[in-house]
């Protein structure tokens, strides 16, 4: 059995360098999961990586500078999690940032997000400007059944269109988030639309 393709939310955003544009954001993600019935546990280490992801491009790639946009794309499905976050500053080397539990850095903030996203998600990758990451994390339980479709039918259901419906919190929340992002495209990622 597999998870019936019908059962993938997708979205692309690009906000304002604000915090609260990312929390939007974020509550979305959080009820779309419960949704898909994500276990407790995956959904706090979702909502670590991918909250310290946004803050990190708009407060430290943006340095808060509301001109500048943050991309975000997400797919989520009953066993999946992907989400790259973008911003429009100059990037960095992640793998120059000092380890956040050696003693000479304890009292020092930097490198402890990236730190947490790294111990949380399956595979965190970022660009080779470092100016985008994308999180991935799988479900750590068995998907529920009700998300399953013997293999056969799966491609039948595809076929036949079938509407997921949207919990009205997360259209709501995608609505006051529009910003302009003046960041062309990048290769690996299309342009985003506003929503």
């Amino acid at each position: 059995m597999t998870v019936a393709a019908c059962f993938c939310w997708v979205k692309d955003f690009c906000i304002p360098s604000r915090t609260d544009a990312g929390h939007a954001i974020l509550d979305g993600v959080l009820l779309q999961l419960q949704d898909f019935e994500w276990e407790q546990k995956d959904v706090f280490a979702i909502q670590l990586a991918f909250e310290e992801a946004l803050v990190n491009a708009i407060r430290h790639g943006n340095q808060s500078n509301n001109r500048l946009g943050v991309r975000v794309h997400l797919e989520i499905s009953p066993e999946r999690f992907l989400a790259t976050v973008e911003d429009e500053g100059p990037g960095f080397n992640p793998d120059k940032l000092p380890d956040p539990t050696l003693e000479d850095f304890l009292d020092r903030p930097c490198g402890r997000g990236v730190k947490l996203m790294r111990a949380f998600m399956t595979s965190v990758h970022f660009n080779p400007t470092g100016n985008a990451v994308t999180l991935e994390k799988f479900r750590s339980t068995p998907v529920p059944e009700r998300f399953l479709v013997q293999e056969a039918q799966d491609v039948q259901k595809v076929q036949e269109p079938q509407e997921v419906q949207e919990p009205q919190q997360i259209q709501d929340t995608a609505k006051p988030v529009q910003a302009e992002c003046t960041a062309p495209p990048t290769e690996s990622q299309p342009e985003i639309q506003v929503h």
